[in-house]
């Protein structure tokens, strides 16, 4: 995978993205502990997710993959004031991306 392959949702991939969601959590203990019913899981799980989406599409923190067969949605953390708290806190930068939004990839280092 190369920063390329990853696309950022906008508002029109919210069918996409909140389909792909619903699918990928069907068997999730947390999602099925909020929605236990399997009948009304659908419904109840695509409304989660599509807030969700709702709130963070226009923050540029939903990212895609394969037009949204695969997908993260993030929270804010392109700050680099965040680098060098989690770098004081154990961790250590071992890979980063330019686009489509600074990402740095962390590790926590052995102890």
């Amino acid at each position: 995978m190369t920063a390329s392959d990853i696309t950022i949702a906008t508002p029109a991939a919210r069918d996409t993205v909140v389909g792909s969601l619903v699918a990928a959590f069907v068997n999730d203990p947390v999602l099925r502990y909020l929605f236990p019913d399997a009948r009304t899981y659908p419904r109840y799980a695509a409304a989660f997710f599509g807030n969700l989406f709702d709130k963070r599409v226009h923050r540029s923190s939903i990212w895609t993959i394969g037009g949204g067969a695969s997908v993260a949605i993030w929270e804010e953390t392109s700050n680099p004031a965040n680098v060098e708290l989690y770098r004081r806190a154990g961790w250590e930068v071992v890979d980063s991306l330019s686009e489509p939004v600074p990402t740095w990839i962390m590790q926590q280092r052995t102890r």
